[in-house]
């Protein structure tokens, strides 16, 4: 059977889709730095900054839910701030052929940039790390993933799944960031590495969208609207597989050797692709369902009796969700040698294997439990305090904190 995708929100690329012919990317990037040095000196001079907070995503084309939170959060503080959100008409992977219309949004994202005294970002923006803003701009880089696992920013650059050395250099990658959020002190030393800033700069604050995943109530609105979405996920357990991004097709060939398992042992297997993915599996037959954006791996483990991935950071979210969590990595030796980890995965609490069929009899035997999961997400996602009756909100308001700190810290200068 062919299992394709099913779900929409996103404007999806497609994982080892080579980048066009043309112009090599670095070559772009340096051409479009310059041009955003020059746009930047103009609109530094034209635009007065005000009391206002920018949040830029190049992650997706909808507005991410971190920033939805946060927004709701400091006008909770403060009613009457000014907050401007932009994403991106197409979300672009690594190694993709840069067009007009990644001019387009930069600009757009530069102009409103040099209107703010704060700008939060969830993702790298070149409009941020290229121009000169010195002490007129404070940014905030609240990394779209929970927790550390396999090495990102600068730490996987010239890795396979990672920018070109060149690319990094042209973009000058990470630089400007006054402060920068990670999910607990174990990650405090890998985000500082990843995202070229002192240890220090590093505050621990996991991502507003924590909040709902620990909230029962959400939680199972969130589940409501998925089985009435795909009722037939109710016939089955499901396992939920997250498996990292990749360019070559190691990601699929693990997901098709998997759904063949699940099958053999009645699982109904769904596959949540990284959301800048578009996939479609040729399997040889049972319960598959692809399900990507509006519907993330988060959503999906509100229905899901078991999760699995290979490195994906989306383990974080399913194990702070108490969801059992297992490890399917066939190719382990070579990731950790070619894109690398940031702690050993043999020390997990979770099994860890790389067949699909003994993977599957360590989840029908229930090797994996939900306090394990609990456990784990203890030590790599630390909540903040709550004031009394915000309990719901206590990440978002951590977070709205930090920003509304460097907010008049900007201001004063």
């Amino acid at each position: 059977m062919s299992a394709q995708a099913t779900g929409a929100g996103q404007v999806p690329v497609t994982a080892g889709q080579p980048a066009a012919k043309g112009w090599p990317r670095s070559l772009g990037l340096t051409v479009v730095a310059a041009g955003l040095r020059v746009a930047g000196g103009l609109f530094r001079g034209l635009i007065r900054p005000r009391r206002r907070v920018v949040m830029v995503s190049r992650q997706s084309t909808d507005v991410p839910v971190d920033f939805e939170l946060l927004k709701a959060a400091l006008l909770r503080r403060e009613p009457g701030l000014d907050i401007q959100i932009r994403t991106v008409r197409r979300v672009r992977g690594p190694g993709q052929r840069l067009g007009l219309g990644f001019v387009r949004d930069m600009l757009a994202h530069l102009r409103l940039v040099a209107s703010a005294r704060v700008v939060v970002l969830d993702t790298y923006s070149p409009v941020v790390s290229v121009p000169k803003w010195a002490d007129r701009l404070r940014v905030v880089q609240m990394w779209h993933a929970l927790g550390a696992l396999k090495r990102f920013g600068l730490d996987a650059i010239g890795s396979p799944d990672g920018r070109a050395g060149a690319e990094a250099a042209a973009g000058e990658m990470h630089r400007g960031y006054a402060v920068v959020l990670a999910s607990s002190e174990a990650a405090r030393p890998h985000f500082a590495t990843a995202l070229a800033v002192r240890s220090d700069q590093v505050k621990v604050a996991p991502l507003p969208r924590v909040d709902l995943l620990t909230d029962d109530a959400a939680r199972q609105a969130v589940r409501e609207r998925i089985l009435g979405r795909y009722p037939e996920l109710a016939k089955r357990p499901v396992l939920l597989y997250a498996p990292t991004q990749r360019r070559d097709q190691a990601g699929r060939e693990s997901a098709r050797r998997l759904a063949g398992a699940a099958h053999r042992h009645g699982w109904h297997l769904v596959i949540a692709p990284h959301p800048i993915e578009t996939w479609e599996l040729d399997t040889d037959g049972g319960s598959v369902s692809i399900i990507t954006q509006p519907d993330t791996s988060a959503d999906l483990c509100t229905v899901a009796q078991a999760f699995v991935t290979d490195y994906s950071s989306a383990l974080f979210e399913a194990a702070v969700q108490a969801v059992p969590c297992y490890l399917f990595a066939p190719d382990l030796a070579d990731y950790e040698d070619q894109r690398g980890l940031y702690w050993d995965l043999r020390q997990a609490p979770f099994p860890l294997l790389g067949d699909p069929d003994q993977l599957m009899e360590a989840v029908a035997r229930g090797e994996s439990t939900s306090q394990m999961a609990k456990d784990f997400a203890q030590h790599w996602i630390e909540l903040p305090p709550a004031s009394p009756g915000a309990e719901a909100t206590r990440c978002a308001d951590h977070v709205a904190g930090i920003v509304l700190e460097e907010l008049g810290r900007a201001t004063r200068r």
